[in-house]
């Protein structure tokens, strides 16, 4: 299975000329807040350094069916991604993920839809842009 993070970033990437977009949520049962901010290419989706990620799991990530999502948090973690912060993870350096689903899924601890998380300033949904 081909890995859900990236590690090449296209050339000549420049951020300004796209759509940044925001995922902003909160886990109800800790009050805990995380922000994210990111750009989907298309064929890629790329987190921004300084976003931030839930540090408790959803009880659903004990099931097999979303292994992968634990799985990618401790990979993001063990390859220096991911440092805790307080409460929160934090980014250190941009990441690309294979799917905007992947970056939702690693920056909530839980499966989720990219495209019905992220944003763009105005409120649109990415799956709406």
């Amino acid at each position: 299975m081909p890995s859900p993070i990236r590690s090449e970033f296209p050339a000549g990437l420049r951020y300004a000329e796209l759509t940044r977009l925001t995922l902003d949520s909160s886990r109800q049962e800790t009050g805990t807040r995380v922000r994210a901010d990111g750009f989907d290419l298309g064929d890629v989706f790329i987190v921004l350094a300084g976003s931030q990620a839930l540090i408790e799991e959803a009880p659903a990530l004990a099931e097999e069916r979303d292994a992968w999502i634990r799985e990618l948090r401790v990979a993001l973690i063990d390859d220096g991604v991911l440092v805790q912060r307080g409460d929160v993870y934090v980014f250190q350096r941009d990441c690309a993920f294979s799917a905007p689903a992947r970056a939702t899924s690693a920056i909530l601890a839980r499966s989720a839809s990219g495209h019905q998380e992220w944003e763009d300033e105005g409120g649109t949904k990415l799956k709406d842009l």
